[in-house]
């Protein structure tokens, strides 16, 4: 069973802030006195290039773990509000949402490390 991921985790810090990086980007682009200026146009927008996919995938990965988590409130409910059809399916659907929120998670760590190796770029060492 995966646990629930904490919000204070470094993987996420780092997700939330490339995120804001992204956003921050995108309202840069937005701006009128931006457009007109075709070389930060062009800076801007290879930056927040950069940052998309994996933006993407954060957000993707959001999702999923929100739909995991009403899927677990629907099983928890209790009394009258119990809708047994609703709370087979919910069971059903839980552990592929987390086995999703699971790989893309994975997916998202190994993109981080690889774009933190190609952001070093190449070394040449001389002995």
């Amino acid at each position: 069973m995966v646990s629930t991921p904490s919000p204070h985790d470094p993987i996420r810090q780092k997700l939330d802030e490339v995120t804001r990086q992204f956003d921050e980007l995108e309202q840069q682009l937005a701006d009128p006195t931006v457009a007109a200026d075709h070389q930060q146009v062009r800076v801007l927008g290879t930056k927040r290039s950069a940052l998309s996919g994996i933006v993407g995938k954060y957000r993707k990965l959001q999702q999923l773990e929100a739909e995991a988590a009403e899927a677990q409130q629907i099983i928890d409910t209790t009394g009258d509000e119990r809708d047994p059809e609703l709370v087979e399916m919910a069971e059903a659907e839980l552990p592929e949402l987390r086995q999703r929120s699971a790989d893309l998670m994975d997916e998202i760590s190994n993109e981080l490390v690889t774009a933190d190796d190609a952001a070093i770029g190449s070394v040449i060492l001389e002995v």
